[in-house]
């Protein structure tokens, strides 16, 4: 009995650190963001408002304001769903957009507990978003 009940207690902790393996990024992407600054080739603005949503299944929602220092715009909102490749760093976002076909929008990205960067993959934009 024991060495069953010690066989079940291994197995068990083996499936637990399993899953904790297969998380990776994706669990720490999930949330919502709030932009904190954005930093182009040009100059450094921060915007009045920007936020970022990932799902656990896959789907994100995007709201932001073209709205900086001593410019106006419009809000515009985005949805879709988004995918990771871990081992390059990059986040793919597939935006609802309605067009024929699927939009693949790709950007190099790091994410800490706390901080998320979004790239262009030629580096001339960089966003920055908190929790």
């Amino acid at each position: 009995m024991r060495k069953g009940v010690k066989a079940l207690s291994v197995l068990l902790l083996f499936c637990v650190l399993l899953g904790f393996a297969g998380c990776g990024d994706k669990q720490k992407l999930v949330g919502k963001w709030k932009q904190s600054s954005y930093n182009s080739g040009y100059s450094k603005l921060k915007d009045l408002y920007g936020e970022l949503e990932f799902a656990n299944n896959g789907t994100y929602k995007r709201v932001s304001s073209n709205e900086h220092i001593g410019f106006s715009g419009e809000a515009t909102a985005e949805s879709g769903s988004f995918k990771l490749d871990e081992k390059n760093g990059q986040l793919m976002l597939y935006p609802n957009d309605g067009t024929y076909g699927s939009t693949c929008l790709i950007y190099s990205y790091s994410v800490s507990s706390e901080q998320l960067t979004i790239r262009t993959l030629d580096g001339s934009d960089i966003v920055y978003f908190k929790r």
